[in-house]
């Protein structure tokens, strides 16, 4: 019995911590009175132009996890080696942990490769877009 009862607090801690997991990688939440040029979680240089009155979500180490962009920017997906595309100012932005774009509303245009597919397909500028950690879009 005591075997038992340990395997389920065991499994118990384990679920618990899976769930709590996602909320210590979020530091804190920052809103921004004026626009500010901020670098995403993950990035080492570089930084992109958030917008005046939005408010960021911030990691532990004060990388951006999610904000609005002030202006169009030419961000890398995650899962993307080379090339960026196109993301639309005003509109939210996420990042993962390495600083590729999750989800982004596309600026123009654009030639991306969904999930499942072996060619690119257009999605129309406007476009709210989400990347697989493939650099595919799935939604």
């Amino acid at each position: 019995m005591k075997k038992y009862i340990t395997v389920a607090l065991i499994f118990v801690s384990l679920v618990a911590g899976l769930i709590l997991l996602p909320l210590e990688v979020l530091a804190k939440s920052e809103f921004l009175k004026y626009a500010q040029c901020r670098r995403a979680q993950g990035w080492s240089e570089g930084c992109v132009q958030f917008k005046a009155n939005t408010t960021l979500e911030l990691a532990n180490n004060g990388g951006v996890i999610s904000g609005t962009l002030a202006n169009n920017a030419c961000m890398r997906a995650q899962g993307w080696s080379e090339g960026c595309a196109q993301f639309k100012a005003g509109t939210l932005v996420t990042f993962n942990a390495r600083g590729g774009v999750i989800t982004g509303t596309v600026a123009i245009d654009s030639n991306l490769r969904p999930k499942g597919l072996s060619t690119a397909k257009t999605y129309k500028a406007g476009t709210t877009v989400t990347f697989n950690e493939k650099g595919e879009v799935v939604r």
